[in-house]
Order: structure tokens, then sequence, then C-alpha cells
């Protein structure tokens, strides 16, 4: 059942998503405008900063989780090390 919500729950978030692209000229994937705490900038070259530093950022996690993979295949042992 918690596969089955998680699953439903991207679902529902991606076609928010759909529906707000094609309503919206201008639109940025994964913009839904959640900004509670207004970290985003005002200004167009501090919004295209945020945005790379976001971008590396992602990459930045990918190369980490690649990185505890295979250091797991490499010694055998599961992450966490118990």
């Amino acid at each position: 059942i918690y596969w089955i919500a998680c699953i439903a729950g991207a679902a529902a978030i991606d076609l928010y998503g759909i529906t707000n692209a094609s309503k919206k000229s201008g639109y940025t994937p994964g913009n839904f405008g959640f900004d509670p705490l207004g970290i985003f900038p005002k200004d167009k070259e501090g919004q295209k900063r945020m945005e790379l530093a976001e971008i590396k950022n992602g990459r930045l996690a990918m190369i980490a989780v690649g990185g505890i993979a295979t250091q797991s295949i490499i010694t055998g042992h599961g992450f966490p090390y118990i």
C-alpha cells in the first residue's frame, strides 16, 4: 500500500505540472511557486544563478550516491555500515 501511495502521489504531482505547463507561458518544470521563506530571488540574474546552483547541487548528490553504491559493492557491506 505504501508504494502504491508513493507512485500515486508522484503521478499527481507530475499531472499537476503537466497541466500548469499547458496553461502558462514561460513555465519552468518543477516550479510550483512554493517559496514560503522568500529565498528565491526576484531579479532574473539571481533566479538564473539559483537555478544553476540547484542543478549543480543535484549533480553532486548523484555523484555522491554513486560513490556510496560503488563502495558498497566493492566492500560487500550495505549502507549504513553496521
